[in-house]
This record gives structure tokens, sequence and C-alpha cells, in this order.
């Protein structure tokens, strides 16, 4: 009986554990920033905000970048840091650059960015941000 027990007891355990590396890895996931074709949906109240991390290579002059103007009585975007990742050098290495959204009025929105040179026309990747502002 006591044998039985500890079996029992590992199996919890071990189930309890694979759940709280799940719950770590979910929440990692989300705050992982932006390198490739995404789209993005969030839902916000007016005043509300939230931020999106994109992978940069500034040494290279790749970098995100907004498509099409949009409306800044609707939506504020600002930038917030720009971090070069660890293990990375200053001079061509990876940068993290946070941007924050705060929406300012009720409506729906969506942006692009691209993932490109900005003097030239072609575009690594494409992430597409839909925002529904209530």
């Amino acid at each position: 009986m006591k044998r039985f027990n500890n079996n029992r007891f590992q199996h919890i355990s071990g189930a309890v554990l694979l759940i709280l590396c799940l719950i770590e890895s979910i929440t990692a996931l989300g705050q992982q920033p932006v390198n490739s074709d995404t789209i993005i949906k969030k839902s916000i109240i007016v005043n509300d905000g939230f931020e999106i991390k994109f992978l940069d290579c500034p040494g290279a002059g790749y970098g995100w970048y907004l498509s099409t103007p949009y409306d800044t009585t609707v939506l504020s975007i600002r930038q917030t840091s720009s971090e070069i990742m660890e293990g990375n050098y200053s001079i061509g290495g990876h940068y993290v650059t946070t941007y924050c959204f705060k929406g300012l009025k009720k409506r729906n929105l969506s942006l692009v960015y691209y993932y490109k040179r900005p003097w030239l026309k072609d575009r690594l990747f494409k992430c597409k941000i839909i925002i529904k502002i209530k």
C-alpha cells in the first residue's frame, strides 16, 4: 500500500511539474520578440495599452517599419526601448526594440510592419497587428 502511494505521488508531482513548465513556456512565448511572419490580435479599452517587441539588426540595415501611416488620434505608438540582445555585440548585433501601443478612441485598426532594409523594396517578413479598441 505504501508503494502505491509513492507511485501515485510521483505521477501527481510529475503532472504538476509538466503543467508548470507548460505555463512558463507559454508566458515566455508571449515575451519573445517578433522575428518572422506573424499576426497579432489585441483587444483593449480606451486609454489602455500593450507592448510589442521586435527583433532588429541595425548593423545590417534591417528593421521593422510600419508600411502605412495610421490615425494618431485613434492610436498612440511610441518606442520605449532598444536593447542589445544578450550575447551580441553593439556593432552588428541584434537589438530588441519595444513599442508601446495605446488606444485613444474606440475603433478597429489594422497595422502592417515589414522587416526590411528601408532603401530596398524587398521585404523579408510581415507582421500584421489587428487592434480592437473598445
